[in-house]
């Protein structure tokens, strides 16, 4: 059963491209969508 992988933990938009890279689905920016 394939499940989404997201990576999450200090991460902003211009983290997305690595996290792309290494397998995630999408990254969790909340701390970045509040500062």
């Amino acid at each position: 059963l394939p499940l989404p992988v997201y990576a999450i933990g200090g991460l902003s938009p211009a983290d997305l491209p690595e996290a792309l890279a290494a397998g995630a689905q999408g990254i969790a920016a909340i701390r970045a969508a509040w500062s």
